[in-house]
């Protein structure tokens, strides 16, 4: 019974901070509201960000591959697939039993 009465105090005293928190934020907005970016937002296109990874994932395997001909075609072959955004895709492709 003990162990149930500190549990219990424990609970109550964890919702009463949670609660306190919650009030303190609905009373002072302005502290937890983000601040807004002034200037001119840089617009890029999803796809030129996953351009940029093929250079890293080509790079990246040629020197885990250890010189392997098999492992560098399947690189060359699947890292181009992550400038379209196909990571799913890529990472089928890396993990594929060679044939």
């Amino acid at each position: 019974m003990n162990q149930f009465v500190s549990r219990a105090l424990t609970r109550r005293a964890s919702l009463l901070t949670l609660g306190a928190a919650g009030l303190k934020a609905a009373a002072f907005p302005t502290a937890a509201s983000a601040k807004k970016k002034h200037g001119k937002k840089k617009n890029e296109d999803a796809n030129a960000l996953c351009k940029r990874q093929i250079a890293s994932c080509t790079t990246f395997f040629n020197a885990a591959s250890a010189g392997n001909p098999a492992f560098l075609a399947r690189v060359a072959q699947c890292c181009p697939l992550l400038g379209t955004c196909q990571l799913a895709e890529t990472f089928a492709c890396l993990s594929a039993p060679f044939s």
